[in-house]
């Protein structure tokens, strides 16, 4: 008998295919939007950074694809335009590789990571002018941020100093908190930078001044209001699991907020993990119940705490914690041990 590749029930994979539009996603949507209406006009840089899985991947493809889908619809068949490109940086590669990957996004195949930097960004230039790109994103840019000490933050600062002031494109940031490096570095690293000689300021400040209000997310806090922004993201989840009919227990009852809080860490994408496995073990698991409940929970957190691989979140399972445990947790997370 031929093997058959085992599938994720069809609600797991609609679940996973979700974007839901929570106050992070919607204030990077806002921050693109403010950044787009500058192309062609007044170049700009937006620099985006948070801890892993806050939603600004998400939030950069979704604007992004929004963007391209809307402008497709008015192409012809001689020419096909999109106004946005999205890179991801990688350290090994470094500047030359984020080089080559914008210059494959813009269709030329032939660029190699050893030809001359100059080169290459001179044909990034060229391109972008060519084909009228609005904005270039590149993410995961802390892969080519140097450690402190190193000297090579400048020669990222200028790459994207000459895409702004040679094309009309517009450039989006976005990493983990040390990307904020490459609008400005430290004092000591940019003297090093300089051979220690005496630079006017304005020279340091030249990528800052030409870059909006930097978007810095963080993960969600703990907050038992009903109407704080943790309440309203497990509310919509609950939402989203009744429309799939995945009815969830009633979280009130059994503090769901605070236990789906010390799983996650409040961050959206380690959220969004712990929900699918719950769906995917509700959906084929051998059980009888009726609802999404804490056993299944605990389940799925059993497998997304070990891909996860994060020292935030209790040593013990949420979804089996006694009342004690959950208070302490609390507690600890809001005033410190």
């Amino acid at each position: 008998m031929p093997f058959k590749r085992p599938k994720l029930s069809e609600k797991t994979q609609r679940f996973s295919n979700l974007t839901l539009k929570l106050p992070t996603f919607l204030r990077v949507q806002k921050a693109l939007s403010r950044l787009h209406k500058y192309a062609g006009v007044q170049p700009r840089i937006l620099l985006i950074t948070s801890p892993s899985h806050c939603g600004k991947t998400t939030a950069l493809k979704h604007y992004m694809n929004t963007v391209n889908e809307s402008a497709s619809e008015e192409n012809n068949h001689e020419f096909t335009y999109a106004p946005i490109i999205y890179v991801q940086a990688f350290g090994k590669s470094g500047l030359n590789g984020l080089l080559v990957s914008i210059l494959k996004e813009l269709g030329v195949r032939n660029a190699k990571e050893t030809n001359r930097a100059s080169d290459l960004l001179s044909s990034v230039v060229e391109k972008l002018k060519a084909y009228k790109i609005d904005i270039v994103i590149i993410d995961e840019v802390q892969h080519i941020v140097p450690v402190s000490g190193q000297t090579k933050t400048q020669g990222i600062a200028d790459v994207i100093k000459t895409i702004t002031n040679e094309t009309n494109t517009c450039v989006a940031l976005s990493g983990l908190p040390d990307a904020k490096k490459i609008l400005r570095p430290s004092a000591e690293e940019y003297r090093k930078q300089n051979n220690y000689q005496h630079v006017d300021d304005s020279q340091q400040m030249q990528l800052t001044n030409r870059a909006l209000k930097s978007v810095h997310l963080k993960p969600f806090f703990y907050d038992i209001d009903p109407d704080s922004d943790w309440m309203n993201i497990v509310i919509g989840y609950e939402k989203v699991l009744q429309s799939l009919e995945v009815p969830l227990i009633d979280f009130e009852k059994q503090d769901l907020p605070l236990r789906l809080w010390l799983a996650t860490g409040g961050i959206i994408g380690r959220l969004k993990y712990l929900f699918q496995e719950a769906i995917e073990e509700f959906e084929s698991g051998d059980h009888n119940r009726s609802k999404l409940d804490l056993k299944i929970l605990a389940e799925a957190y059993e497998i997304t705490a070990e891909y996860t691989e994060v020292d935030d979140t209790p040593d013990f399972n949420p979804f089996t914690a006694t009342d004690k445990q959950l208070a302490l947790q609390l507690s600890i997370a809001q005033y410190g041990e």
